[in-house]
C-alpha cells in the first residue's frame, strides 16, 4: 500500500458511486494474493510475476495477449505510469479510448530515457493526468488535466502533543527521512522533549537512532498525524492528509525536481519548504515558541485541502475521459 495503490483505491471507490464498473489489472505481488477475485464488486485480476525484473514484461505480455477479451470489453482503458504492459497490444485497440497518469518521479537528474518514455506514452494515448505541474518543466509533458490526489472528509481532530513529529514513508534517501532525523538531533539540543516517529521501512533503518519510536507501515496514517503536531514527509498525498487535519508540515527537498515537485503546487504556502536539517529544525523551533508562526498557514491549508476530495478527483477523471 502506497500513494499510488490509495490513489486508485480512492478513485475506484468514488467513480463506483457516480454508477462505473471498475477492472483492476495488477501484479500479483504477494503470492498469498488471489490470482482473480471481487472486492466490493470491483474485479481485480493479478498477473503472477516471476524470476527476474528483465523478465518481468515478458510474464506482464503474455498474459496481456491472452487475455485480449478483458481489453475489448471495456469502454476506458485507464493506465497509472506502466504504459508499457498494453505495447503488444495497443494497434489491436486503435478504436479504444486510452488514458494514462503519471504519478510522481524516478529521481534525480532526470534521465533522457524517462523522458523519451512519457512521451511515447503521452502519444499513444488519448489524454494524461499529471500528478504535479512540475512534470511540464522536467518532462516535457503535455498535461491533459493536473490533480494532487484527494482527501476523506474528515471531521474529527484532537489536540496534539505540542512537541512531537511524525514521519512516514520509505527509509531511503528520497523521502529524505535521514534529514528529518538530523533535524530531530538539532531540534533536542533546544527542546530534550521533543520526540520523533517515523513510520515505514527500508534500508536507511539503521542509521535511525534508538530515541526515535519506530513502526512498521500502516496504511491508514490518520491516527498518527491526529497525535502529532508536526508532520515531516514531502509527498503530496501525504501532505493533503495533514493539512486536512490541521497540522504544520515541514516538507524537505534535495535537488531540482523536488524542490520544484513542492513549489510549483497549489499549496505551496500552506507548508514550511527546507532545503535541509537545519532549516527543518529552524521552522519547527520557531513554531514552538511562536504558536501563531503557522496558525495562518495551516487555517488556509486546511480550508484548501478540505474541497479537493476524492469526488472531486473522480470527476477529473470523467473530464478527462469525455475529451475528444
Amino acid at each position: 500500500m502506497g500513494g499510488v495503490e490509495k490513489h486508485v483505491e480512492k478513485t475506484v471507490g468514488a467513480l463506483r458511486k457516480k454508477g462505473y464498473a471498475i477492472t483492476i489489472v495488477t501484479e500479483q505481488f504477494d503470492k498469498k494474493l488471489k490470482l482473480y477475485e471481487k472486492h466490493d464488486d470491483t474485479e481485480i485480476f493479478r498477473i503472477p510475476i516471476g524470476g527476474s525484473a528483465f523478465y518481468k514484461k515478458f510474464s506482464i505480455w503474455k498474459w496481456v495477449l491472452t487475455h485480449l477479451s478483458l481489453f475489448f470489453k471495456t469502454d476506458i482503458i485507464h493506465i497509472h505510469d506502466v504504459f508499457y504492459w498494453i505495447i503488444p497490444i495497443r494497434f489491436l485497440l486503435i478504436t479504444k479510448r486510452i488514458y494514462i497518469t503519471f504519478h510522481g518521479y524516478e529521481g534525480y537528474p532526470v534521465k533522457m530515457r524517462w523522458k523519451v518514455l512519457r512521451k511515447i506514452s503521452e502519444m499513444l494515448t488519448n489524454g494524461n493526468l499529471c500528478i504535479g505541474d512540475f512534470m511540464k518543466k522536467w518532462y516535457s509533458t503535455s498535461p491533459t488535466a493536473i490533480s494532487y490526489g484527494g482527501v476523506d472528509k474528515y471531521t474529527k481532530r484532537s489536540t496534539p502533543q505540542p512537541q512531537s513529529a511524525v514521519f512516514f514513508g520509505r527509509f531511503d534517501s528520497q523521502t529524505g527521512v535521514l534529514e528529518y532525523v538530523d533535524a530531530y538531533k538539532l531540534i533536542r539540543k533546544k527542546y530534550p522533549k521533543f520526540r520523533l516517529t517515523v513510520i515505514g521501512s527500508g534500508h536507511l533503518k539503521n542509521k535511525i537512532p534508538k530515541s526515535v519510536k519506530i513502526l512498521p507501515f500502516d496504511a491508514n496514517i490518520e491516527p498518527y498525524i491526529s497525535q502529532n503536531r508536526f508532520i515531516f514527509v514531502s509527498r503530496y498525498l501525504s501532505m493533503l492528509e495533514a493539512l486536512v487535519q490541521k497540522r504544520e508540515i515541514v516538507a524537505v527537498y534535495d535537488n531540482p525536481v523536488k524542490k520544484d515537485y513542492l513549489l510549483l503546487s497549489p499549496f505551496k504556502n500552506y507548508v514550511f519548504l527546507a532545503k535541509n536539517a537545519k532549516e527543518i529544525a529552524s521552522t519547527v523551533e520557531e513554531c514552538i515558541e511562536n504558536s501563531l508562526y503557522g496558525k495562518e498557514r495551516v487555517g488556509k491549508g486546511y480550508n484548501w485541502a478540505s474541497k479537493q476530495t476524492w469526488e472531486v478527483v473522480a470527476d477529473a477523471y470523467l473530464r478527462l475521459w469525455m475529451e475528444k
